[in-house]
């Protein structure tokens, strides 16, 4: 790997100890990497209330953990607002991009990075109008304007730092006053905890189309403790859960809102369900897969029959005509199906093997190869990416779905390691 970066997508200035992340074919690389290598967050921001689960938060966050040992506070400039949970879209790309480049073997990574906004919201599955452009640069905005006093990370003394998410930004600009992208200085906090790579958890990027502040909360705390305990998964007391969240509902409405949520059922990968009565009520994560769609409830017989049905191998066709009453003015043309029929049924019989193709099965014998011949790549959420990539036209649709699954993840894999 070369250290001007013309490889992998970003240049190093050491004479300005940043990264620079804006030559527009080199970024384009870039994004995919991250696409085939996931991103990445740091655990103790997943597991503690650092963020505002709402939009218009200006009320702090004073969070102390069950034993007494970690607290949080949170507060912000009113006029800014706290930082969201979607403003911490950027700090997992941050991550992500730091995490990237100690994977590449750089291990001078100064705190300041320079790319593209545009690059951003592509990678964070944002629009990129103008009015997304604003609304990401007000959230660089809560991001430096949100104070944070914490003992996490403080040693065995449990010692203090406070400190902001970002220690300031700017736009970066050329000759001629145009705009090239924008220089976002990590703080020393954030910047020692991703640089902490054994502390890392990978997220499905679907994560960021999830809208609701709860549900991406959700999906960040089970991945962060139910998924190394497979259907054990994890369970919460309500109050714990409650605090954890650093919610300012009281702890009834919460209650009611998460129990929405487990109707819904709508967080990929994570299956949740109640445990226990009354006052014993516990909520019970349990982390099934990056990618993995959730199956539906075992109580529910109508999800649970027409689930079977839309995975049995089986494509339905149109019936086939009644035999006609034989006559002396049979004609022989009679018997076939005009050519435009025949296409149409033709078309929907593809169609419809398309779609079956869609949804083919990773097996545990799939899953065992691909971490074996593929170190580092994640094998669910490449197996969703193989099935959109199927889905794309009846000419793609495999004859062997496991032998062509593991050749894709293959021609992936090396196409990647080319540019190590």
């Amino acid at each position: 790997m070369n250290t001007d970066g013309k490889r992998i997508g970003l240049a190093i200035d050491n004479t300005a100890r940043s990264v620079i992340v804006s030559d527009e074919s080199a970024a384009e690389h870039y994004l995919e990497c991250i696409d085939i290598f996931g991103f990445r967050y740091h655990q103790e921001l997943m597991e503690r209330p650092f963020l505002a689960l709402s939009k218009s938060r200006t009320r702090p966050i004073d969070y102390t953990s069950p034993d007494g040992l970690t607290t949080v506070k949170v507060t912000c400039d009113p006029e800014y607002g706290m930082a969201t949970i979607w403003d911490g879209d950027v700090l997992i790309y941050l991550a992500s991009v730091v995490c990237d480049m100690k994977r590449r073997g750089i291990n001078d990574i100064p705190r300041q990075i320079t790319l593209r906004p545009y690059d951003i919201l592509r990678a964070i599955k944002r629009p990129t109008g103008g009015k997304n452009y604003e609304q990401l640069t007000h959230g660089f905005d809560r991001l430096v304007a949100t104070t944070v006093k914490t003992n996490v990370r403080g040693g065995e003394g449990r010692r203090e730092s406070t400190f902001s998410f970002l220690d300031s930004w700017n736009h970066v600009v050329d000759s001629d006053e145009i705009a090239k992208g924008v220089t976002l200085v990590m703080s020393n906090w954030f910047y020692e905890a991703v640089l902490e790579q054994s502390k890392y958890l990978r997220l499905d990027p679907i994560y960021f189309t999830l809208k609701s502040g709860y549900e991406r909360w959700i999906y960040q705390i089970t991945r962060k403790h139910a998924g190394g305990h497979g259907e054990r998964g994890w369970d919460f007391t309500f109050p714990t859960l409650h605090a954890k969240s650093g919610s300012v509902q009281p702890l009834n409405q919460f209650k009611r809102d998460i129990k929405k949520i487990i109707e819904r059922n709508a967080i990929p990968g994570v299956k949740m369900s109640i445990i226990g009565r009354g006052k014993g009520e516990k909520l019970k994560l349990v982390f099934v897969g990056h990618g993995n769609p959730v199956q539906p409830m075992a109580d529910d017989a109508d999800s649970v029959s027409s689930w079977k049905r839309e995975d049995a191998n089986v494509v339905e066709l149109p019936p086939a005509p009644k035999p006609r009453a034989s006559d002396n003015h049979h004609n022989v043309e009679d018997d076939f199906i005009p050519t435009h029929e025949a296409q149409s049924l033709i078309s929907k019989a593809t169609g419809l093997i398309a779609g079956r193709a869609g949804r083919g099965e990773l097996t545990e014998d799939d899953v065992e190869w691909c971490r074996s011949h593929c170190p580092g790549m994640d094998v669910y959420a490449c197996h969703e990416d193989f099935k959109v990539w199927v889905d794309k036209g009846p000419a793609r649709i495999p004859a062997k779905w496991s032998a062509a699954f593991r050749g894709w993840m293959k021609k992936n894999f090396e196409q990647n390691h080319r540019f190590r």
